[in-house]
């Protein structure tokens, strides 16, 4: 039988101070983490139906999938399309297994409960850590109320998180919600369980097994160790052998000057998350200098978070990449705060309580609309794919239209092929400056996220969109070709 899951180190176990409340207890947390969650992928149903697949990656995605069903059925068609996500990533040299299972059956689901979905994971990534640190702060209600508005907003400052729920091929969000899962979990082997199977998504997830396990070690546990470091040193030794073979990760730039720039574009991702997180720290009386040394799991988030942020130097360190690395700063930054709460009296004068209650204020004021905006951003995308799909259902059929985004154009055609308009045969292509078409083309859409499109291509106006246009090319347009 496994046993309970411990602390990294032993945290300090002061009484509730004079005057203050003990934090909540028992199972009423994970119960309001799990309903939270669960909340944000209906609210996500309810407020827009329905959604499109985006254009990153889904519609291929499907398209595989359902064409490996039509060859083999349901059950040996998910089958057959693991092996076939498997054997991609081998020559491409990404090892990812947990993303394998996933991509085989998450695309069995249509675009709107698929979004609820991936909502839910989001909820669950803000709703644990937020939950452990209302188990863990000590003080008045005020201060409480403003320690986790303050956590709420640092949290919420990652604004990449709110991408992940259009951009569901995005392998990012479900390691971040295991790694969640696995905070929350009450015996070790479902910790190990959770995190191994986040490591599947995201190699760099495996530092957390890596530290764990050796802190086990030092605590004398020496079955779950072995077995926490065997998974972790497993899946990162895994995944270096097959990125050293692949055609995709041979973009890989460990040189001096492509290290440096690399390390520029972290920081831009993350430093609203540590600016939010130190800002409020010092507003709220943390004490830094108490938490030094941090223990227990905050301080496990926080060394796996670094290592993590570390790991994507030689990659690809900015966007989406470093959502992870701010979510795990960020958690183990609020948690290793409330270890300077728990060992002195949360100052109760008025200026602490009235610098409490500016922070709250100020983390909705800064939360809120990051909220608000992200999901609308998600919606905003939606509407713009089902725009364009509209339109090519009424254009007349072996249209040409053009557009400025990278992959857009072969995404489009094939949401087309899904929504059952692929006999009409419009074809989308990528144009620019450098990328002429041949003619005729009539119409060209310009996609706000692929840039600003090019202005020769921008004739009358023919339909707007949340994130982009739609524009009827002008006749002699030097980028479209006569050929």
């Amino acid at each position: 039988m496994s046993r309970r899951a411990p602390a990294l180190l032993p945290e300090s176990r002061a009484p509730s101070p004079r005057g203050g409340n003990p934090p909540l207890r028992g199972w009423a947390p994970s119960l309001l983490a799990w309903a939270l969650a669960g909340l944000a992928g209906t609210a996500t149903v309810l407020v827009h139906h329905p959604w499109q697949w985006s254009l990153i990656d889904d519609p291929v995605k499907v398209q595989a999938l359902q064409h490996q069903i039509a060859l083999h059925g349901h059950v040996l068609g998910v089958l057959h399309r693991i092996t076939e996500c498997a054997q991609s990533d081998w020559h491409s040299g990404l090892f990812r297994p947990s993303f394998w299972v996933y991509e085989s059956t998450f695309y069995l689901l249509e675009p709107t409960p698929a979004r609820a979905v991936r909502a839910f994971l989001v909820g669950l990534a803000l709703a644990v850590p937020l939950m452990m640190i209302a188990r863990r702060v000590r003080g008045s209600l005020p201060y409480r109320l403003a320690f986790l508005a303050w956590a709420a907003t640092v949290l919420t400052s990652n604004t990449w998180l709110w991408d992940n729920i259009s951009w569901a091929s995005l392998h990012e969000l479900p390691g971040i919600a295991l790694v969640a899962l696995g905070l929350s979990a009450r015996h070790t082997a479902a910790r190990i369980g959770t995190w191994t199977v986040a490591a599947g998504f995201k190699a760099p997830f495996a530092w957390l097994l890596c530290i764990w396990g050796i802190v086990l070690w030092r605590q004398g546990r020496r079955t779950p160790a072995l077995a926490a470091l065997s998974a972790g040193i497993g899946m990162l030794a895994t995944a270096v052998a097959f990125s050293r073979r692949g055609s995709y990760t041979a973009q890989v730039d460990t040189s001096p000057a492509a290290l440096l720039a690399q390390a520029r574009i972290e920081w831009a991702a993350l430093w609203p998350t540590l600016a939010v997180l130190l800002i409020g720290a010092f507003l709220l009386g943390v004490d830094l200098p108490g938490v030094l040394p941090p223990r227990g799991l905050p301080a496990l988030l926080g060394l796996g978070g670094l290592l993590y942020a570390a790991n994507l130097l030689v990659w690809k360190a900015g966007g989406y990449y470093a959502v992870a690395p701010a979510w795990l700063l960020g958690a183990a930054g609020t948690l290793i705060a409330t270890q300077s709460v728990r060992r002195q009296r949360p100052a109760g004068s008025r200026r602490v309580t009235a610098a409490a209650l500016a922070v709250a204020i100020g983390g909705y004021t800064i939360a809120a609309p990051s909220l608000v905006s992200g999901l609308r951003r998600q919606i905003q995308r939606d509407k713009t794919v089902a725009g364009i799909v509209d339109f090519a259902t009424q254009v007349p059929p072996n249209t040409l239209i053009g557009t400025n985004g990278g992959e857009a154009a072969d995404q489009l055609e094939q949401i087309l092929d899904l929504d059952g308009y692929g006999e009409r045969r419009v074809r989308f292509a990528t144009v620019g400056p450098d990328r002429p078409a041949p003619a005729p083309m009539p119409y060209y859409v310009q996609l706000a996220d692929q840039g600003a499109g090019d202005p020769a291509l921008m004739g009358q106006l023919v339909r707007s969109l949340p994130r982009g246009a739609i524009y009827r090319v002008v006749p002699g347009s030097g980028t479209v070709s006569d050929t």
